[in-house]
């Protein structure tokens, strides 16, 4: 009887190990996930102006459409890169904006000039 419960708990501790270890390991690898998502983001957007290009080149779409589609594209890239950049510059702005509100700055430049 006790080897059936050692047994037993042996199989639990092997389960529970197969289930949480890919459990756990894939919030380790979202943690980093982001910068890659981004470079694959573009990726995908460079192949698409490849194949816009090629596309143009072929003459299976007119000038016009070209146009619009590429700059449907330069627009979406726009909006996902660019805001990884504009958090940047605003936490750099903002931490500007902090500087010059400080009262002993505002005293300080009072007082020198």
């Amino acid at each position: 009887m006790n080897g059936f419960i050692i047994a037993a708990a042996l199989i639990c501790v092997v389960v529970l190990w197969l289930v949480l270890r890919p459990l756990l390991s894939r919030r380790e690898v979202a943690a980093g996930a982001a910068p890659q998502s981004d470079e694959l983001n573009l990726a995908v957007l460079r192949d698409q102006l490849r194949e816009l290009d090629a596309d143009r080149e072929q003459g299976s779409i007119d000038a016009e459409a070209y146009a619009i589609a590429r700059r449907e594209l330069e627009q979406r890239v726009a909006e996902d890169v660019r805001p990884a950049a504009a958090q940047a510059a605003n936490r750099v702005a903002g931490n500007a904006s902090a500087v010059g509100a400080d009262p002993a700055a505002g005293v300080a430049a009072a007082a020198s000039g």
